[in-house]
C-alpha cells in the first residue's frame, strides 16, 4: 500500500475513534454498547421484588364474620391506585362507595331478641 492509502484509513480510523468518545461523552459517560437483554429469571425476581415492596401499598376489602354471624367489612383506598383516586377526597369517596355498596349486600343485624 502507498502512504497515501494507509493515510487515509488512518485518518479514518482515527475520526471513527473521535465519533465513539463524543457519543460517550454525549451519554455522560456510558459506553455505548446496547444494554443486556434481562433473563426470564431476572425479569420474574424483579417482579416478585416489587410485588414485595408494593405488598402493603394497595387498595384493598376485607370481608369477615364475628362471633354473632356478621359480616364485618374494610375498606382502604389508596390515592394514586387509579385515575379516579388521585386525591385524598376522591379515594375516600371511592371508598363510601364501596362501603355502601357492600353494606347494602351484608346488612347489619338487628338487636338480639
Amino acid at each position: 500500500m502507498s502512504n497515501d492509502v494507509e493515510d487515509v484509513l488512518d485518518y479514518q480510523r482515527e475520526v471513527r475513534n473521535l465519533r465513539a468518545e463524543l457519543a460517550q461523552l454525549r451519554d455522560g459517560g456510558t459506553t455505548t454498547k446496547p444494554p443486556k437483554r434481562l433473563t426470564l429469571s431476572e425479569i420474574l425476581q424483579a417482579h416478585l421484588d416489587r410485588m414485595a415492596h408494593a405488598g402493603g401499598e394497595r387498595s384493598s376489602v376485607e370481608l369477615t364474620r364475628n362471633a354473632k354471624g356478621d359480616t364485618q367489612i374494610k375498606v382502604t383506598v389508596r390515592t394514586g391506585d387509579s385515575d379516579d383516586t388521585a386525591t385524598v377526597e376522591s379515594a375516600t369517596a371511592k371508598a363510601r362507595e364501596i362501603y355502601d355498596a357492600l353494606r347494602m349486600v351484608y346488612p347489619m343485624a338487628g338487636p338480639a331478641d
